[in-house]
């Protein structure tokens, strides 16, 4: 299932929110790789940030035990 329709599915089923304007259905392909993309980049970017964060904790911890 397209992650566009499961978006549109969610506010349907809210009344609290103003209805979703119909996607066309020839940008769904294009919108569900976008979509795709930017998850694995924002995958990627937490990848860099925990390994930056980890070598960070690595050098100071080392620069503590220098005699």
């Amino acid at each position: 299932m397209s992650i566009i329709m499961l978006a549109a599915a969610q506010t349907r089923g809210n009344p609290g929110h103003a209805a979703a304007p119909a996607v066309d259905p020839s940008l769904r392909g294009l919108l569900d790789h976008i979509a795709v993309e930017l998850a694995e980049e924002y995958i990627r970017l937490m990848e860099a940030a925990v390994a930056a964060e980890h070598d960070a904790s690595s050098t100071e911890s080392e620069e503590g035990h220098e005699p």
